[in-house]
């Protein structure tokens, strides 16, 4: 069984999820199934869901929410769907404070919420967001600054000219926390980054083309 433990926000999806009940989720997975649709992206994957639900915002937020995280969970841990599902429910017992109704509720609920998990979406875009971000560095931010700085005279009591110059600020996050970087860079740098920027988007979007021209679903990163 997975060891899970949950925070009050993970509790809160599972008590909407628990309260649309089995029939609800039964009639989404059922629903979604029929679809065919596979996106994967979460932003995609969200509306498919709600749609799914008769746009019942409140309850797709909170399956989307913990299906995603869980299949992210189960491709780490190596897991399969009963250890997870049964790993559910043994952190619920032990970090919701339900009630007995509740529980039993939930144990109602449980199988229905394994049928929706089983939607090939999910797994879809566990596994496209684990590569879109399986690199030892992630960029966080990023920002150029640009300063001016003075020409003293010999004497320092005149300014006799200024240079104006610039410092990329690169934020980054890896598995040992948050760094950040400062890099010198002249006029003509700034303007080759600008071209390698739009360079980059233009071989993504020709990229993307390619690949959906053979029925292939891609999406670029974020």
């Amino acid at each position: 069984m997975l060891q899970l433990q949950f925070g009050p926000q993970q509790i809160r999806d599972f008590q909407i999820i628990r309260d649309a009940g089995p029939s609800i989720l039964s009639l989404a997975a059922q629903t979604f199934a029929i679809s065919g649709s596979i996106p994967l992206q979460p932003g995609k994957l969200f509306p498919a869901i709600k749609d799914s639900l008769n746009s019942n915002h409140e309850v797709a937020e909170a399956i989307t929410r913990q299906c995603l995280s869980l299949h992210s969970l189960m491709r780490q841990t190596a897991a399969n769907l009963n250890e997870t599902i049964e790993g559910v429910t043994a952190a619920i017992q032990q970090d919701s404070q339900w009630t007995e109704p509740e529980l039993n509720k939930w144990a109602e609920t449980a199988p229905a919420f394994k049928r929706v998990m089983e939607i090939p979406a999910f797994t879809a875009v566990a596994r496209a967001m684990e590569l879109s971000y399986d690199y030892a560095n992630l960029y966080k931010s990023g920002r150029i600054l640009t300063d001016i700085r003075p020409l003293f005279s010999s004497n320092t009591e005149t300014i006799e000219g200024a240079v104006v110059s610039f410092t990329l600020r690169l934020r980054f996050d890896n598995v040992d926390g948050s760094h950040d970087i400062s890099i010198a860079m002249d006029e003509p740098d700034i303007h080759n980054l600008l071209s390698q920027c739009q360079r980059a988007l233009s071989k993504a979007n020709t990229s993307r083309k390619l690949m959906e021209s053979v029925s292939v679903t891609t999406i670029v990163t974020g």
